[in-house]
């Protein structure tokens, strides 16, 4: 069961596909924790954590479903 939005990151194989975007290669699920960990990590860096509020513009696709992962997921 997940028991939140970042544990979706670990749900599957890590080479199993995770996301596809029309025109894009599948992101697996180990491409998709890494995504989610370096937003994470980025987002931690400027001093972004759980509960500021994020403003996102960032165009369809895999990086975009992982930006919202890392924000939601916030620490």
């Amino acid at each position: 069961m997940v028991q939140s939005v970042y544990d979706v990151t670990s749900a599957g194989k890590s080479d199993a596909p995770a996301i596809g975007a029309p025109g894009k290669p599948w992101l697996t699920y180990g491409g998709l924790k890494k995504l989610t960990d370096d937003m994470l990590a980025t987002l931690n860096g400027v001093g972004i954590g759980r509960g500021d509020r994020v403003a996102m513009v960032i165009p369809n696709g895999p990086e975009m479903a992982s930006s919202f992962i890392a924000v939601a997921a916030g620490t």
